[in-house]
């Protein structure tokens, strides 16, 4: 069975118009297919749903994105202030 449909369009539109921004992958689980958090240097972030990791390693060679495993690390603190940032302004 194939895996989603990348939108690689999506992806590089969010590395090129944000700072600072770098990649959480998220592991293919039973549930959910492989994806990457992009986080921005403000905590602005945006998941993706990937179908491999191969356009993630080109972004890698291309503009040097720092990839990191999100079950590992977690998630940076930026991205919760962020997030808690939004419900403020509701």
């Amino acid at each position: 069975m194939p895996g989603p449909i990348e939108d690689r369009e999506g992806i590089l539109a969010f590395v090129t118009s944000r700072q600072g921004v770098e990649a959480y992958v998220e592991p293919r689980t039973v549930m959910h297919p492989l994806s990457v958090v992009l986080i921005a240097e403000d905590g602005v972030w945006k998941r993706f749903e990937l179908r491999d990791d191969a356009y993630l390693r080109e972004l890698v060679k291309e503009r040097g994105l720092r990839v990191l495993d999100a079950s590992r690390f977690g998630y940076p603190e930026r991205m919760k202030r962020h997030r808690e940032g939004e419900r403020d302004e509701a």
